[in-house]
């Protein structure tokens, strides 16, 4: 006669798999089934940056809210460029001597709205901003690049915020 198995109780999850010093933990609603749950706030530049209070200096008009929020904005549309929208385990496609590339209509207003708005950028700020909101750098390593290795050794969080400050009004210009 077979033995039965009854499945195990899954343990209660009580934080990540490795805790680092950049894990929180942030309140969630009744519906997403749990009071608590951990957020990493390193998982990009742009965000720890926002975290540490790193976003407050630069013009007064502006809010670190409005600068994440701007560098976040600029942060979707690269990423919208990167997806294709083909399946990339879809193994029933055979691409014959001239292929075809289509471009969603997501991609080409994402590539519209980012010429407008680089149009407004210098080409320093267009460069950090790239970098750290684009590609994922972190704001030193992309103002150092942009604006030369020998300047902003120490003062590379406030050339960052005079970028961003450059990217609100480059985006309420564009629009």
């Amino acid at each position: 006669m077979a033995k039965t198995r009854r499945a195990k109780e899954p343990k209660a999850i009580d934080g990540p798999a490795i805790l680092r010093a950049f894990h929180v933990k942030r309140s969630v609603g009744a519906l997403a089934g749990a009071r608590s749950a951990w957020k990493n706030i390193a998982e990009h530049p742009l965000t720890l940056a926002f975290e540490k209070g790193q976003l407050g200096r630069g013009d007064p008009r502006y809010t670190p809210e409005m600068r994440l929020e701007a560098g976040n904005r600029y942060r979707e549309l690269c990423e919208k460029l990167v997806v294709t929208g083909v399946d990339s385990t879809n193994l029933d496609r055979i691409i014959g001597g001239r292929s075809q590339v289509s471009v969603s209509q997501s991609r080409i207003d994402s590539i519209r709205t980012l010429a407008a708005i680089d149009k407004h950028l210098n080409k320093r700020d267009r460069k950090i901003i790239r970098h750290v909101c684009g590609d994922g750098w972190w704001p030193s390593e992309a103002v150092r690049e942009a604006c030369g290795h020998g300047h902003y050794d120490r003062g590379s969080v406030p050339r960052f915020v005079e970028a961003l400050d450059a990217l609100i009004e480059a985006m309420s210009q564009s629009t």
